[in-house]
């Protein structure tokens, strides 16, 4: 079984790449303000936001500059652990919260039951650091029980309210989108703005104003991302065909970008994740 279980307090954080995990994943914003993206949606998270996705679907969260302390906690847990016990329950129909491919985001409107959830997650890290696996194990599933059937109950999914979205957003994500489809072709700003009908320098305002970064560097971070997963997964590809697939330009380019933001060469980083396998990975939460 894996639980895992994160805090973090930091101000003006910005992750470079997205990741991605075989684990269901709870996030919930617990002070500060911070833009959370999956794919190529982004949701503007507000306090006691709750965040459910399958992580397998790339994602990454961010905190702009100057935007103040930022905490939040995150829980990864592994479906075929819990599956069981929502099925003793009669309530198997709960993990359906993390099938939608974009994620759900939660806003309970009630303060107990935000109270309640908060308490939950406190308790689960108190009892993740007990010594006793098989009592750490059995704790940990009752209590992430509990926190998914207070937010099925709450059944206040926010994600349905469309027409409060900021058509900045709205258009930020159509850039996106346009970036994780065609990340493999050449790509300039002008060939987005043709694509998404909107001139040059309001795409490249709008998308810096909502996601923090530029375009090109939402385009690098997502290109290095799948090719860090290729790296993990495709051992079967050479290290030019995943530089190639991936987008970039040559593989020299690829390597000297690679080790600038991952600190190893790709043959490195895919020789220590042979080495580590997943464990690693999933010490790094977003």
């Amino acid at each position: 079984m894996t639980v895992g279980i994160g805090y973090e307090i930091q101000e003006g954080r910005n992750q470079l790449t997205f990741h991605t995990h075989s684990t269901f994943e709870l996030y919930m914003l617990l002070e500060g303000e911070c833009t959370f993206q999956i794919g190529d949606q982004f949701l503007e998270l507000q306090p006691d936001d709750i965040v459910l996705i399958d992580g397998k679907t790339l994602h990454k969260a961010f905190v702009g500059e100057g935007s103040g302390p930022y905490k939040r906690t995150v829980v990864h847990f592994d479906r075929e652990d819990i599956e069981p016990v929502l099925t003793s329950l009669n309530q198997e129909a709960i993990l359906d919260m993390f099938s939608k491919e974009q994620g759900y985001m939660y806003r309970l409107e009630s303060v107990a039951d935000r109270q309640r959830i908060k308490g939950y997650l406190a308790d689960l890290d108190r009892i993740s650091k007990r010594d006793d696996q098989t009592f750490v194990q059995s704790q940990s599933l009752l209590l992430l029980t509990q926190i998914l059937m207070e937010i099925d109950s709450s059944n206040l999914e926010t994600a349905k309210v469309e027409s409060q979205r900021d058509i900045k957003i709205t258009h930020a994500e159509s850039v996106a989108r346009y970036m994780t489809l065609h990340f493999k072709e050449k790509i300039d700003i002008a060939t987005i703005a043709k694509e998404t009908n909107l001139s040059p320098s309001y795409l490249s305002h709008v998308f810096k104003e909502v996601t923090g970064m530029t375009v090109m560097t939402f385009l690098m971070s997502y290109r290095l991302s799948q090719a860090m997963f290729s790296l993990r997964l495709r051992t079967d590809l050479q290290i030019n065909e995943i530089a190639k697939d991936a987008g970039f330009e040559s593989n020299a380019h690829f390597s000297r970008f690679f080790k600038k933001h991952v600190g190893k060469t790709p043959v490195q980083y895919r020789k220590s994740f042979q080495t580590s396998h997943v464990s690693s990975q999933m010490d790094q939460y977003l």
